[in-house]
């Protein structure tokens, strides 16, 4: 009876040795994380059941119908954000019957250990570039048959933008800025703004005018990527021209030299525009137009490469002949007359007296008094053509020549003499009697019998006036007793 109850509580010792080596077994199993939790439960005496010590050992040195089993961990179910971008973590997780532990893997299931996880608890990962992780569940006893995937993909920042276009302009141009680059984002087009973050204008082409640092920049899910920029200076434009020619006026066949000076730049001549033929280039330069031609000059500065806004133009005139000349105050005048001579445009009046067809340049007038009756002349000439000569004819009539008287002397009382008047040329002669300086036209004659001492007097008139008097006197002798 004695040793039966012995036998008894030797069995009740080995059953609580076996509880806790089977406890402290599902312990480190679940604490240590590792193979080395599976355990051989041995009997140090040929397995038999007593007091002797339990041992656990690692499965390598175990028989393999040693192990205590457990159930093989289900096929786990992956979780977790399948997109981040570069740069940023994640979290993943899966779970798995019967597991006490998850695997994480890369590069395949059970190829790559990057580290493990509870089952259903997050795993941190940071892939640099999309990556596809494999997890397997663990329990003591084996692993899972198969893993879960889950695929991280990885968005990179957009790409650098690269930026051509820049470089110096003329003022008043423009230049066009093209960007380039910016992969997997949208370019936007910042202005001067250096870092800007501005999405109102995608565009990977502006055209700008005005001096600065433009950017371009590239923008997508992930944020904005390296910009890219272009500088444009502004040079200032040449001062417009102001050209002369000399002489600006020419004869058919003659030449003229056309000058014009802006600092710095060389003087470009065109006829028909602005920039239309091209004759030559600096200053002066020789023409011979043919025609009448208007001649432009534009300044360019050949080491920024800019022109000048604009023209400025001069005209050689190839001269014809002046204007006809009118004669105004042609008519019959007393003593004189003022001729007037307009018209002429083109050139200059000469005075060519009586002369038709005058070519003399030695009274340049416009205005001359004759005192003679005749025909006179004017004319225009241009240093190379005469105009069309202008006339007038004028009258001039005189006061009426002096007049002579004859038939004075003595006389015999009782006697009378006859007086003669002659001359009074261009007129008619008046008797005056013997009022000297008289005016009067009650007696037109040449002849008078006078018998009284005394002076005696005649004169001529005509609508001129009248003329030089003529006198005679007469004295009266006594007769004899």
């Amino acid at each position: 009876m004695k040793n039966s109850t012995n036998q008894n509580a030797n069995q009740d010792s080995a059953c609580r040795k076996f509880t806790m080596l089977l406890i402290t077994f599902i312990l480190v199993g679940i604490f240590q994380y590792s193979p080395s939790a599976f355990a051989e439960v041995t009997r140090a005496n040929n397995h038999e059941i007593n007091n002797d010590s339990w041992v656990v050992s690692a499965p390598e040195s175990m028989p393999a119908i040693s192990y205590l089993m457990l159930p093989t961990p289900g096929t786990p179910v992956c979780s977790g954000t399948t997109s981040i971008c570069s740069g940023s973590s994640t979290n993943v997780s899966a779970t798995s019957t019967d597991a006490t532990l998850i695997y994480w893997y890369t590069g395949g299931c059970g190829t790559t250990l990057i580290g493990t996880s509870s089952p259903g608890a997050s795993y941190s990962v940071s892939p640099a570039t999309t990556t596809t992780y494999y997890a397997r569940g663990y329990n003591a006893s084996a692993f899972s048959t198969s893993c879960c995937t889950v695929t991280i993909t990885v968005n990179p920042l957009p790409g650098s933008v690269s930026v051509t276009g820049g470089g110096s302009i003329c003022s008043g141009s423009s230049a066009t800025l093209i960007a380039t680059g910016g992969a997997n984002g949208t370019i936007y087009w910042q202005g001067t703004t250096s870092g800007g973050t501005s999405t109102a204008t995608p565009s990977t082409s502006q055209v700008v005018t005005t001096a600065g640092t433009y950017y371009f920049r590239a923008f997508n899910a992930c944020g904005w990527g390296t910009e890219g920029s272009a500088t444009i200076s502004i040079n200032t434009l040449p001062a417009d021209p102001a050209p002369t020619a000399t002489p600006s006026v020419i004869c058919a066949g003659g030449t003229s030299s056309l000058s014009a000076t802006v600092s710095g730049a060389i003087i470009y001549w065109y006829t028909g525009s602005c920039g239309g033929t091209v004759i030559g280039s600096g200053s002066p330069v020789t023409v011979n137009p043919a025609a009448t031609t208007t001649y432009y000059a534009r300044a360019y500065n050949a080491t920024t490469g800019c022109w000048s806004a604009d023209c400025g133009s001069v005209t050689v005139t190839i001269s014809s002949a002046p204007d006809a000349v009118v004669v105004n105050g042609g008519g019959t005048y007393c003593a004189s007359a003022t001729l007037t001579a307009t018209g002429g445009t083109g050139g200059v009046i000469y005075w060519q007296g009586t002369t038709s067809g005058g070519t003399s340049t030695a009274t340049p007038s416009t205005i001359q008094t004759v005192t003679a009756s005749g025909t006179y002349y004017f004319r225009a000439y241009n240093s190379c053509v005469w105009g069309t000569q202008g006339s007038a004819t004028v009258t001039i009539n005189n006061v009426p020549g002096a007049v002579t008287v004859t038939g004075g002397g003595s006389i015999c009382s009782g006697s009378s003499a006859t007086l003669i008047a002659t001359g009074g040329t261009n007129g008619t002669i008046y008797w005056q009697g013997t009022t000297s300086g008289g005016t009067s036209t009650d007696t037109p004659s040449t002849s008078q019998v006078v018998s009284a001492a005394g002076t005696y007097y005649f004169r001529a008139l005509n609508t001129c006036g009248w003329g030089t008097q003529g006198s005679a006197t007469i004295s009266v002798n006594t007769l004899p007793a």
